[in-house]
């Protein structure tokens, strides 16, 4: 599932089952750190961006009702199907322009409707009108099948070009709407107190001298960025690396992806130590810790293409010796991910298993001897990186449902950041703050805390 320069990294079901959320590949945004300072929104502000977004759905809902009366009329089978998904096409429209309308009546009072409206945005209006998964977009995706199906029939059917037409249209008004989702979201949930514009980042680390450590995987580099932005530190001989841990010593672990293997350098850039799997060969690493042992936890996702390949979560010696192995067949141990090894001893990790037949995927406790001591699924689509937080909360990156989450051990939520494309690693900050790789929107966000 995994394109090399798609979104996930749980790799290659979520793509053909969340179709596909492919990324930009070719040209690079430049680095710019933004400190964002906090402020508070005005209310003729705020209702300007909600009037916006109730413009845009009026459009939206108007471009679809063009689709009626040649939809009716495309001949033949086709053309019945035509008729029935355009009426799908207008329901998930009148939804999203209904939620916009309710949005409105809850901003007239939005200190008492604050959750309401944070729900609303973040969860109900991102989720209708995201352009890769949402119910209206798949209802589009389902037209725009349908009416290739029918040009191909008869190239110069009149109606079935009108559709088209139309459907070009409502790409772009999709577009629109969901920036103007994503902006709105931005406002009323905890504020951005610093970005970083980078190429596919993912699992960013912030460092003990304050800087932070992020993998470029566009750019097949892991860089050291400091608060104002500068890159102090970079190591450039990888191919889309996926994540990387200072150690102790100064030197640096390195998970690269593209070359099949695992490094450490040192801060001059020399390879001290280097494990490409020793008679199982590495294929799709996306997760490395640093144990206190010395030893090192790996997470190879497989070749789910392969039917003999193998996913597993792995532990490594210094001497390059496997001393602990959590694994399965890549069909069944789906896209596993790395939460680290727990000071009970537990290895807390994710497995994306569900996405096979649609059904949640979970985050759970491995214990030493491969037992379930924890776990968590409750709405769960597929999970990229996770935390175990000092409080005993996980903090865990639900890559597929656009958001960050921090549950209790009895599974409760108790935080959320949300509205954001392909979160790609996550991490609690010692200031309470959290440091998101957004790998969809190119950028790294630190989220000021609750």
């Amino acid at each position: 599932m995994t394109k090399e320069k798609s979104a996930i990294f749980v790799a290659a079901p979520a793509i053909l089952m969340l179709s596909a959320l492919v990324l930009c590949t070719g040209i690079g945004i430049a680095e710019s750190p933004t400190e964002i300072q906090e402020s508070n929104d005005s209310a003729p502000e705020y209702m300007g961006d909600i009037e916006e977004l109730a413009a845009s759905a009026k459009d939206l809902k108007k471009l679809v009702k063009q689709m009626e009366g040649p939809s009716h009329e495309i001949p033949g089978d086709v053309g019945a199907k035509v008729h029935t998904q355009f009426h799908r096409c207008e329901g998930f429209a009148v939804a999203i322009y209904d939620n916009v309308d309710e949005l409105e009546k809850l901003a007239a009072d939005p200190e008492k409707n604050e959750e309401k409206m944070r729900e609303m945005v973040v969860e109900t209006l991102y989720g209708q009108a995201n352009t890769e998964w949402g119910e209206f977009s798949v209802a589009i995706s389902g037209m725009s099948e349908l009416i290739e199906q029918a040009l191909e029939a008869d190239p110069e059917d009149e109606n079935a070009l009108k559709v088209q037409a139309v459907l070009d249209e409502i790409t772009d008004a999709q577009d629109a709407i969901i920036e103007e989702i994503s902006e709105l979201a931005a406002k009323i949930q905890e504020p951005i107190v610093w970005e970083y514009s980078c190429m596919g980042c993912l699992n960013p680390h912030r460092l003990a001298n304050g800087n932070t450590l992020i993998n470029e995987a566009f750019n097949d580099r892991v860089i050291e960025i400091s608060p104002e932005g500068e890159i102090v530190w970079e190591y450039a001989e990888v191919i889309y690396p996926t994540d990387s841990v200072r150690l102790d010593n100064g030197n640096t672990l390195i998970a690269d992806k593209g070359n099949k293997r695992v490094i450490v350098v040192t801060p001059e850039k020399e390879i001290v130590w280097e494990y490409l799997g020793n008679g199982q060969e590495l294929t799709a690493i996306y997760g490395v810790r640093a144990l206190d042992n010395g030893n090192v936890l790996i997470a190879d996702q497989g070749n789910m293409d392969d039917p003999e390949s193998i996913a597993r979560i792995i532990e490594v010696t210094q001497d390059k010796e496997v001393v602990w192995e959590y694994s399965g067949p890549a069909m069944e141990f789906v896209c596993p991910s790395l939460g680290g090894r727990l000071e009970n001893g537990n290895t807390l990790i994710a497995d994306n298993a569900g996405l096979m037949n649609g059904e949640q995927v979970y985050v759970g406790e491995i214990t030493p001897d491969k037992g379930i001591a924890w776990k968590y699924s409750e709405g769960l689509t597929c999970v990229y990186t996770l935390q175990r937080l000092a409080n005993g909360n996980t903090l865990i990156c639900a890559q597929c449902d656009s958001r960050v989450i921090e549950v209790t051990s009895e599974g409760e939520i108790v935080w959320a950041y949300g509205a954001i494309d392909t979160p790609g690693g996550v991490q609690r900050l010692d200031n309470g703050n959290t440091l998101i790789g957004v790998f969809g929107e190119n950028r790294v966000i630190e989220v000021e805390a609750a």
